[in-house]
Order: C-alpha cells, then structure tokens, then sequence
C-alpha cells in the first residue's frame, strides 16, 4: 500500500477528497476512492480524518460493502467498542458478498470464537468455487492477523497455491511461530531474494532473526527495511528492540522515540525509551517518559474496560509499566513517589505478594537492606508456592547484590516451576558461579542457555569473551575461572 500511496493516483484523489471537504470545486470520489482515503489516514495514525472520511463514504454510499468492513474494523481497534462494529458490519446492503463472510467471522474472532469464527467460514464458503484456493489464504491470512496460528496454518493446508508469495509469508510466519526458526529464515529470504525491496519481508526476516536470538542479523535486516521505507513503524520497533538486546543503549533510545512520535496511543515506545535512560543511568531523564507510558496505558486500559475489549490484556501492560516506574522512582531517590506508584498499582487489581516485594526494592534502593530482605522472606514463605513471587523476590535481591538471598529465592522457584519455565535460570547460574560453584554454574547455564538465550546474554555476557554467542557459553571457558 505504501506505493500505492506514493503514487500520482493517490495524490489526485487525496487532493480532490480534501477539495470536497473543504468546500471546493472538486470531482465527485467513489466509494472505493474514499475508502482509499480512510484507509491512509488510518495507516498514519489519524484516526479522526479517518473516521471523517468513512461517515462520509457512507453517508454518500450508504451500505457500501467496503466502507461498512473498514468502519467496522476502526470501530473496533480504535475506539475498542465490538458491539457497535456488529452493528455497522450489519449494515453492509450485499450479504452475499464473501467480505461480509470475513468481516462476520473476524468480528468472532476478536471475541477469541475461534472455533466458532472457523466453523462459520467452513458453512459460508463453498469448496467447488473457483477462488477457493485464493480464499483460503485470505482466510490464513485473518487468522494470522490474530495470532491464531493453528487455524492459520489450517487453511494454509488447503489452498493449492504453495507457490503464492502471500502463502509461502504466511507460511513464514506460522513456522516462526512454532520456533522452526531455520525454515522461517529459508522462506524469507526465498521471498527478498524475488523481492528485495518489500520491507515487509525484511521486517519478518528481522522478526524471526531477533526470537532466534541473532540480534546483530535483526539489526542488520532492518536496517534494510529502514532503507527502504525510513518510516516503516515494523521497521523501526524492530531495530529498537535489536538495539536494546544489544545493550546500545543510545541508538535504542533513538529509534524508541521515533517509535513514540509514529504510535503515540502506544505506551511501549514511551516505555522503553525509558528504560534505554535507565540502562544509561540517566534515571532523572527516564521518569518522564514512563509517567508517560503509565498515562497512555491507563486511558488504553480505561477504554478497553469501558468497552469490555480484552481490559486484561491491557491491565497487564498497565502493571509492567507502573513496576518499571516504581523502579525509576527508587532509583532518583523519590521513595514516596515509588510507594505512591505502588499504591496506584493495588488500585489497579495488583498482585499483593508483588507489591510487597516492590516495596523491598523501595526500602533496599533506600539503603535499607536489611528491612527489604526482611520483607522479602516474609512474602517468600507466604508465598513458597509461586514461581512468579519467587522469581521476583529473587531477582530483587539480585539487583541489590544479595547473592546468597537471591539464590535461596530462585533454588525455591526452579524446584516448583514447570518444565516449560525458562525465566531466572541466568540469573542463579551467576550465584552459582559468584560462590565459585562450578558444576551448578555450569548445570544452570546450559538451562538458561537453551531456554532463554536473551536472559543468559543480559545477565552472562560479561563472564565470556565479547561477541559470543549464548548458544556457546556453556562449553566456552569464563574470562575469570
């Protein structure tokens, strides 16, 4: 769409829609040339011109089926109100055309009817029509969009069009999703070697490079797609996110604030701009941009509570950004802004047992140690059923060099946690190797090696030679055996 939108066709239609709305001499635009102009302010974030332009198109196109798909889908990203896309998607005049079908079933599956959304689909397509196979990556294609990767995947499987670019992306994707990191890359680069110049496929490519723990390759392939197109929003998440794994902190904070300009509803640029300051011990400078993620967070959690639109998955966000901003708080020396934070986190449903280890990183960044590592035991064995408190209280201890304390907390969590755990293992593998522990050093780096490469390179990275790979540490020797 990004061509299209380049082009002298668009521009002629975006010139004469802003003539029309703007009172002058102007051709009258169709319905499908309108629908072009929601659909660009949208993809640009400007969800008012957006919503402006589809009332339009309705109102002079009542019914379009187009303009109904597209009101539908802003309805319900955008303002989080499901019901009143129900209500627009059945305003659509021509219920046998097959995007009243699909805009049905996504509406399902936005409510996670999963099954309910593909069963819908199975008895409204036919299999002896001519445009099955294409169908059936449109409809792969839906279900990706949600995550939904099983189905995906389903309808991949009978569409005959193994040799589509948009099936082998696809495909792309569902293999990425099932950790089959090394078809992914093959598909990827299959597809940039017939199209060099798609930042989309650089953008996956860098994807599936970065959940492979090649963080230097996902930098490298988004740069590529920032080359292309330097505003590309995938683009520029991705080489933030590669840059902050790296630990480059400064270019990490540059691309995360261009993150935040581009998506200024989204709290993670915001976030992680934040969190790039604090990994450049400039606390002073980072509060300010996580209050402001707190606030994006709490009107996007507020919104979807209004509109019962997965508010657990954005009181989630709104917790971790409020932990991170009790955590600058203790690091400026501003405990009773931290213990306020912490307050407004219990006022937002948190975890009782976290907010008490919060409190302990408050009370030891005080340098109150003794009271924190009370607090901390007291909750531990409350709590000595809970890899997630534990977890916590450990990595607590660790951040204030409390090895023995931090190594007690997380030997308590790897004997409970489930053989699909992978968080902490890095960390008690450094207590291990901090008391000259070697056969634990070495048991629990192979863990944490194999089940979170990311976490091992955080927390490992200076015990061996530069520019290792995780994947090696466990038979490379430490710089200080």
């Amino acid at each position: 769409m990004e061509e299209y939108y380049s082009s002298e066709e668009f521009k002629e239609i975006l010139a004469q829609y802003k003539n029309y709305i703007n009172g002058q001499e102007a051709r009258l635009l169709d319905s499908d040339e309108i629908t072009d102009v929601a659909e660009y302010y949208h993809q640009n974030d400007q969800y008012e011109e957006a919503r402006q332009a589809v009332e339009l198109c309705l109102h002079l196109y009542p019914g379009t089926t187009g303009a109904c798909c597209f009101y539908a889908r802003l309805t319900m990203f955008v303002d989080k109100d499901i019901e009143r896309a129900k209500e627009i998607a059945e305003q659509i005049e021509d219920k046998s055309d097959i995007e009243y079908t699909f805009i049905t079933a996504e509406l399902m599956i936005a409510e996670n009817k999963l099954s309910e959304a593909d069963r819908y689909i199975e008895e409204n397509i036919a299999e002896d029509s001519d445009e099955y196979d294409i169908t059936c990556v449109d409809v792969a294609e839906m279900f990706a969009d949600y995550h939904a990767y099983k189905y995906c995947k389903k309808w991949l499987t009978r569409s005959g069009l193994t040799d589509d670019n948009r099936y082998k992306e696809l495909m792309g994707i569902v293999t990425m999703n099932e950790k089959e990191f090394g078809k992914s890359e093959k598909i990827f680069n299959e597809l940039i070697d017939e199209d060099p110049y798609s930042a989309q496929y650089w953008n996956h490519l860098a994807t599936t490079q970065f959940l492979n723990n090649d963080l230097s390759g996902a930098a490298d392939s988004s740069g590529y797609a920032l080359a292309i197109e330097p505003n590309n929003v995938d683009a520029i998440q991705n080489m933030a996110n590669s840059m902050h794994a790296l630990g480059n902190n400064e270019q990490a904070l540059k691309y995360y604030t261009m993150l935040s300009k581009l998506k200024p509803h989204d709290e993670t640029g915001e976030l992680f701009a934040g969190l790039s300051l604090i990994g450049m011990k400039e606390y002073h400078k980072a509060v300010p941009h996580i209050e402001k993620a707190r606030d994006i967070a709490i009107e996007n959690f507020n919104l979807a509570k209004r509109k019962n639109y997965y508010p657990e998955e954005e009181l989630s966000c709104l917790h971790g950004v409020l932990i991170e901003l009790i955590h600058a708080y203790s690091h400026c020396n501003d405990h009773d802004a931290a213990n306020a934070a912490i307050d407004q986190y219990l006022a937002h449903d948190g975890n009782a047992a976290i907010a008490e280890i919060l409190r302990a990183y408050v009370e030891m960044e005080s340098g109150h140690k003794d009271q924190g590592l009370a607090i901390l035991d007291r909750v531990c064995r409350l709590y000595s059923n809970d890899v997630e408190v534990l977890l916590s209280a450990g990595l607590t201890a660790f951040d204030h060099f409390c090895i023995i304390k931090a190594k007690e907390y997380l030997s308590s969590m790897v004997q409970i946690a489930p053989e699909s755990w992978n968080e902490g293992y890095a960390y008690l593998a450094y207590c291990y190797y901090f008391q000259n522990k070697e056969k634990e050093f070495r048991h629990y780096l192979s863990i944490a090696c194999k089940r979170n490469p990311m976490e091992a390179r955080y927390v490992l990275s200076s015990l061996f030679p530069a520019d290792t790979d995780p994947k090696d540490y466990p038979d490379t020797p430490t710089l200080i055996p």
